[in-house]
This record gives C-alpha cells, sequence and structure tokens, in this order.
C-alpha cells in the first residue's frame, strides 16, 4: 500500500500539529509508505506552520489557498494529484474529529475483505457520534436516513468523511464530481455505488473538536442538501 493523505484544512492551525503527530505515528506503526497532502486554506498562519513541520516530517506535502474553496472543491483538487505511485487515499478532517486509531480497524478491514472503499461510520453498531451542535447530529443522522430510504442504500453513513478509498475509485469517478460543499460526501458515495465499487463499513467515534470553529454554517449546509436532494428526487423519477 502506497497511502495518500488527503486533508482539506481551512484556519486549522491549532489543530495541525497534533493531527500529524498522531497520524504520522500511527501510519509509521503499519509500515505504511505515505504522504501527507494538505489542502491549506485561509490566513491564520497555517501556511507557516505547516512549512514549519514539513522540515520535521518530510512526508507533508501541501497546496495553499488564501480563501476557502468549499470541502468538495478542496477534495477534487486533491483528486488531481494522485499520482501514479499511489495505491489508496485516505480522506478525514483537520479538526482532529476523526481519530488516528480508529484506523486499525480501516487497515484490518481492507486487508480481510479487500472493499473499494472503506466508510468509517458513526450511524452502525458501535459507532458514536457526540458532536456538541444538536443541529448538526439531527441533520446528520436525518440525511442518511432519508438517503438509505429514498435510494434503497445499505451504507449507514453517507455523510463521513473519514474513508480508504482505492485509487481506481478516484479515477473513475473524478470528472463526475460537481458539489462543491457538504453534500459531495452523499455525491462521492452514491456515484461509486452506481458504478458498482464495494462498500465495507467500520464503526468509528466522532469527537467534538478541541480548538477552533466548525466551518459548517448551518443555514447554507440545509439550503445545500435541500437542493441536493431535489436533484436526487428528480433524478429517481427520471433516471434517464
Amino acid at each position: 500500500m502506497k497511502l495518500l493523505c488527503l486533508i482539506p484544512a481551512y484556519n486549522e492551525k491549532g489543530n495541525l500539529s497534533t493531527l500529524v503527530k498522531r497520524l504520522s505515528a500511527k501510519l509509521k506503526k503499519f509500515g505504511i509508505k505515505y504522504t501527507l497532502l494538505f489542502i491549506i486554506q485561509g490566513t491564520d498562519g497555517s501556511l507557516d506552520l505547516i512549512k514549519r513541520l514539513k522540515k520535521k516530517y518530510p512526508e507533508i506535502d501541501f497546496l495553499y489557498f488564501p480563501e476557502p474553496l468549499g470541502i468538495g472543491a478542496a477534495y477534487k483538487t486533491g483528486f488531481h494529484h494522485v499520482n501514479k505511485t499511489i495505491t489508496h487515499i485516505l480522506t478525514l478532517d483537520a479538526d482532529l474529529n476523526h481519530d488516528p486509531e480508529a484506523l486499525d480497524d480501516f487497515f484490518q478491514t481492507q486487508k480481510k475483505e479487500n472493499p473499494d472503499i472503506v466508510i468509517g461510520s458513526r450511524f452502525m453498531e458501535g459507532g458514536r457520534f457526540q458532536d456538541k451542535r444538536v443541529w448538526k447530529r439531527i441533520v446528520s443522522l436525518a440525511v442518511n436516513i432519508l438517503t438509505t430510504k429514498l435510494l434503497k442504500f445499505d451504507v449507514h453513513d453517507i455523510t463521513s468523511g473519514y474513508r480508504l478509498v482505492k485509487k481506481n475509485v478516484i479515477i473513475k469517478i473524478c470528472k463526475d464530481l460537481k458539489e462543491t460543499g457538504y453534500p459531495s460526501y452523499m455525491e462521492f458515495i452514491l456515484l461509486s455505488k452506481k458504478y458498482g465499487f464495494k462498500m465495507k463499513e467500520v464503526p468509528i467515534n466522532y469527537v467534538p473538536r478541541k480548538w477552533g470553529k466548525s466551518k459548517m454554517k448551518k443555514v447554507q449546509t440545509s439550503i445545500d442538501y435541500l437542493f441536493f436532494f431535489t436533484k436526487l428526487l428528480l433524478f429517481s423519477k427520471n433516471p434517464d
């Protein structure tokens, strides 16, 4: 396995050092060759910090944008930098919501069952969603229930951003990715299902951030999901 860890980071200066330290330590225990590709956005000093961290951790690479791209656009930017030596892509949050310790389950599942995508699930048995914002827990759960019921889909957590993905999935669907905001998580899984890729879930414990503020805006996120669901409904009625 040659792993690219793709991590969008918009004004996450206070979390970067801890994330790099914990993630690097975990990956080195597995003996995996890896690169940490940060999509640095914003002007909070993250750029200078990541440059300093790179001197200690040569596995770090980064792209910089002074203005926020949107989570979907940030991931797609990173996908375009997946080179031919990479075999798998790990996507995760920069704010430590996603615990690197959970990677044991990701890699064991990948080794035993060889799925195209391993999804870290908050909503399957054994998973936990400890975000302090009640509105986010309600919206996330509702979106997942509506999607699975509407499309008769067997993934418990279609909006999770903690994923281990084979490179061939990225190559196949990247050109079809259109969403720039949070619905991009759903779009990715739905396109993967459309092309017949095999998915497995592992339970994760999603923990609240300890530093900084979330970039998810209540009103804008709700509007984005509403438009995305409208497109899904239209497609389900007129699939051609």
